[in-house]
């Protein structure tokens, strides 16, 4: 049960380090700039202390989606706890020029 308790609670922390998206009130489709990231290494928490060196990004790839901002968010958050944070995904609302 202790075992439980301590996942749960690193997979909150973990949830807590990354980028936040601009979840307004917009609900449509937008178009994103999605990049990969590989963590070196990966982000571990205990207790909320970090027990790993200072981790560094490493870019992986780049591409463009389109998407709602919870989707985005949805698609960030499964990726890094699939991963156990050895990924992530950054996004950037690319924004239309008039």
């Amino acid at each position: 049960m202790k075992l439980i308790i301590n996942c749960v609670i690193v997979l909150m922390l973990c949830s807590c380090g990354k980028d936040s998206l601009d979840i307004s009130a917009e609900t449509g489709v937008q178009t994103w700039n999605r990049e990969l990231y590989r963590v070196i290494p990966s982000y571990k928490y205990v207790n909320n202390v970090r027990i790993t060196d200072e981790p560094r990004e490493e870019f992986i790839s780049y591409d463009v989606v389109k998407l709602s901002a919870q989707q985005a968010l949805q698609q960030q958050d499964s990726l890094f706890q699939t991963s156990n944070g050895r990924y992530l995904y950054r996004f950037k609302k690319v924004v239309a020029h008039e």
